[in-house]
C-alpha cells in the first residue's frame, strides 16, 4: 500500500478506505456476514449467504456511496466495465435501507 492509499488519497482524488466502506455497508445490512472484493472503482459487496436473483451492491471508492445494480448486471461486468455500466445502478439512499437488510422479506 502506498502512502497515498493509506491516507485516503489515490491518483490525486480523495478516496474512502476499506474500513469506511465496511461501515457504510453496515448501515444498510443487518449482518456482518459479507466481504468486500476490491476492484479499480471500489468494492463489490459479497454476502455471506447468496440469494439467487439478488441485486449486487458496490461501494464507490471516490464518491463513498453505495450503489445497487439489478441482478441482470453480472458481478464480472461490474468489475471489468464499471464506467460503461454505472448508469444501470442507483445510489442507495438512507431512507431505502430497509430493502437491503438481510432480514427483510423478499
Amino acid at each position: 500500500m502506498t502512502a497515498e492509499q493509506a491516507s485516503g488519497m489515490e491518483h490525486g482524488h480523495a478516496t474512502i478506505s476499506k474500513a469506511l466502506a465496511w461501515n457504510l455497508v453496515r448501515t444498510f445490512l443487518t449482518t456482518e456476514q459479507f466481504s468486500l472484493i476490491g476492484f479499480d472503482f471500489g468494492w463489490r459487496v459479497v454476502p455471506g449467504v447468496r440469494n439467487r436473483g439478488a441485486a449486487t451492491l458496490v461501494v464507490e471508492r471516490e464518491a463513498g456511496v453505495l450503489v445497487q445494480f439489478p441482478s441482470s448486471v453480472p458481478p464480472g461486468r461490474i468489475e471489468s466495465g464499471y464506467v460503461g455500466i454505472r448508469h444501470l445502478g442507483h445510489v442507495c439512499e438512507r431512507d431505502s435501507r430497509e430493502s437491503h437488510r438481510a432480514d427483510a422479506p423478499g
